[in-house]
């Protein structure tokens, strides 16, 4: 090496080693006099209760890990902790969790997630029981250990976090953050691989492996190795590869016409006096399986569903593709993401008219007429994932047809309705979001034991969700607000289930029961025998509005601040089950013996009153109806748990307080039920 070569990487190093040292010092100092400061207060007369990261600092290399713990100081009366920590997953992977039992046993682990995607990892536990005693003092909450990835720094940001006491209040605390940072070796070298996650028998894929120097020092005669099951089938010497360079080898690989798992390895020798070698490696699986690809295999989607055998998979790649399609056959249909793959501007944007086919995350929009079209006898189709918005009809349409699936779409902004079921029966529609819809949210027409269940339905005109001459259909656990009209109608319908759902906010009922019908110049009442159970009904214009209806039984709903709680024409309903009512917020009677009913009906008119009016809000405990607040109640709260209207995961139910959020507040008062029976 030339002498002012060697002279500047030597300056050099030393200018990073000193740089590094002093950032270093300073952000210790820093947080050991905040850290300090802050476990003095927790000392003092009146302590403060602080979660914190230890140790504050932390620093590796490229490939190295090393662990954390999250504590908790000077805690009093705790019997359940949510909390949240933040990392750069640029640079860190998490790799390994560990939790100690902090909280008294038993315990119930609600949530224990990380979330590369968003870059944080989430955990939420609570006390199992009444009779489990609170806990005091101070101890370690979690152990994390990551995988440094990448070189930088980050901050390992704790927030979110609640410590919750046995009666469901909120501890005042204080946090205190940690901090990660790249260490520099020596001799450091570390390698990357780029490989695909799948390919098709017979296709081609270009393997790329990487090596970086990442140390203090130049490297000479440098060999990285490209293998594919353990054999070698390339390789590479760098003759120089500078500090903070690197050096790419690719290799065109072809992999047999069969299907099976490949281990492809990325390895790089190790240098002259490199002491840390667990990064010089990197592997990879693909699998080799039969999918086709648009536009690589064909160019368009409708080429693609032509030339595919039943069964098969298509995989569509991100872009705009200007089509009409029809699926003919059963068959998978996957975009690549729902806010990239867009299907637009043609009629219907998709007709199925065969069986079992599955079509997911596409953005199909500004369709003349419909967005997703099933109809005329087709069975067992599921519509997943998808962004259905601003067509000229309803985003999705069932037309004579059952046993469909439609769950976990984004339906918006279309002119008509956004789902529709017409004289289509059994089908499922579950868990979508259902917006600003230009007529209805989710309609019913002459339809009959279909499941309309934790959707989102806001904002839509006229109605939230509307059954229309439909019979046996159940609806439940969904969140109807805003609606710039009825949350939820039952027009000429009968034997229906709407159970457990939140209605607020709406500008005319909240739920509306109408039955008018005149049969040889007699009225009928075509609005009978439903069941209204276990509602929150809230703020909106009207609670219920039932016109000419007979035996629908109404009970453990809360009417809660509606401007009129009930409005009724004609009608003769049952309000309670036989032993408690509903609540009603404008109840002014008493409760004398505690028994939580009022001593006193609840009077609506002379046909119509609630004879046992509850003193509360109803409180849904057994989320499943099985009698006992038991393992499957905590299995269903711990999959909602975290969730909100419009989340994946939402479940109205497990919303026991009904704020709108599934959290720990929710998981005390199961905690606190459990063993009951109901």
């Amino acid at each position: 090496m030339r002498t002012e070569e060697r002279l500047f990487t030597e300056g050099y190093r030393e200018m990073k080693l000193k740089a590094v040292s002093g950032i270093i010092m300073i952000l210790l100092l820093v947080s050991m006099l905040t850290l300090a400061f802050n476990i003095q207060l927790a000392r003092a007369s009146q302590p403060v209760t602080i979660v914190y990261v230890h140790p504050s600092i932390n620093y590796a290399t490229l490939g190295q890990t090393f662990s954390i713990n999250v504590n908790i100081a000077n805690v009093t009366d705790l019997w359940g902790f949510e909390l949240k920590l933040g990392y750069d997953t640029t640079i860190l992977d998490i790799v390994q969790v560990s939790i100690p039992p902090f909280l008294n046993e038993p315990t119930w682990l609600i949530k224990n997630e990380i979330r590369e995607d968003e870059g944080w990892y989430f955990l939420a536990i609570v006390a199992w029981g009444p009779e489990v005693p609170s806990k005091n003092g101070s101890g370690t909450l979690v152990m994390l250990t990551f995988e440094v990835t990448g070189i930088g720094s980050c901050i390992l940001d704790v927030y979110g976090t609640m410590l919750v006491t046995k009666e469901g209040e909120l501890i005042d605390h204080v946090v205190e953050d940690g901090y990660f940072e790249f260490t520099l070796r020596e001799h450091d070298i570390a390698v990357s691989l780029d490989a695909p996650g799948h390919l098709m028998p017979g296709d081609s894929a270009l393997l790329n492996a990487t090596v970086f120097n990442s140390g203090l020092n130049n490297e000479t005669d440098v060999e990285l190795r490209l293998l594919i099951n353990e054999s070698v089938v390339d390789s590479v010497v760098i003759d120089f590869l500078q500090t903070n360079s690197s050096h790419s080898l690719s290799y065109d690989w072809t992999p047999p016409v069969v299907e099976a798992t490949y281990n492809v390895t990325a390895y790089a020798l190790p240098v002259p006096n490199e002491d840390f070698t667990l990064n010089n490696m990197k592997s990879a699986e693909v699998p080799v399986s039969y999918v086709i690809r648009v536009p690589f295999h064909y160019p368009t989607i409708q080429e693609a569903i032509d030339a595919a055998n039943p069964r098969d998979t298509i995989l569509v790649s991100a872009g705009t593709y200007c089509e009409s399609l029809t699926i003919h056959k059963s068959l998978t249909l996957v975009g690549e993401e729902s806010s990239t793959t867009i299907i637009s501007k043609f009629d219907e944007a998709i007709r199925v008219t065969a069986n079992n086919v599955d079509i997911r995350n596409f953005a199909i929009q500004n369709a003349s007429r419909i967005g997703i079209l099933v109809g005329w006898g087709i069975k067992h189709t599921t519509i997943t994932g998808n962004r259905i918005t601003n067509n000229d009809g309803a985003g999705i349409a069932l037309y004579e047809t059952s046993c469909n699936t439609v769950v976990g779409n984004i339906v918006s902004n279309n002119r008509d309705y956004g789902i529709v079921s017409d004289l289509s029966n059994n089908n499922t529609v579950v868990g979508n979001i259902v917006s600003n819809n230009e007529d209805r949210g989710i309609y019913l027409s002459e339809s009959y034991n279909n499941t309309i269940s934790g959707n989102t339905v806001t904002n839509n005109r006229r109605y939230g969700i509307h059954s229309f001459w439909s019979d046996n259909n159940t609806i439940i656990g969904n969140t109807v607000l805003y609606n710039e009209g009825k949350g939820i109608t039952l027009d000429w319908s009968s034997y229906n289930t709407v159970e457990d759902n939140m209605i607020s906010d709406n500008t005319d009922a909240g739920v509306y029961l109408y039955g008018y019908f005149m049969k040889d110049y007699v009225v009928q009442r075509l609005c009978r025998n439903n069941t209204i159970v276990g509602n929150t009904v809230l703020n909106n214009q009207i609670g219920i509005y039932a016109s000419y209806t007979e035996n629908n039984v109404i009970y453990h709903n809360s009417f809660i601040n509606n401007t009129d709680q009930v409005s009724l024409s004609s009608s003769s309903d049952i309000w309670d089950n036989g032993y408690e009512g509903n609540y009603w917020s404008d109840y002014a009677g008493t409760d004398s013996d505690g028994d939580g009913i009022g001593d006193n009906p609840y009077i609506i008119n002379e046909d119509n009153r609630d004879r046992y009016p509850l003193m509360n809000p109803y409180i849904h405990v057994d989320l499943n109806d099985d009698g006992a607040v038991n393992i499957c109640d905590v299995i269903l709260m711990a999959v909602a748990y975290g969730s909100y209207p419009g989340h994946p995961r939402w479940n109205l139910t497990a919303d026991i307080n009904k704020d709108l959020i599934v959290n720990i507040l929710d998981a005390i008062t199961i905690a606190r039920n459990f063993g009951k029976t109901i």
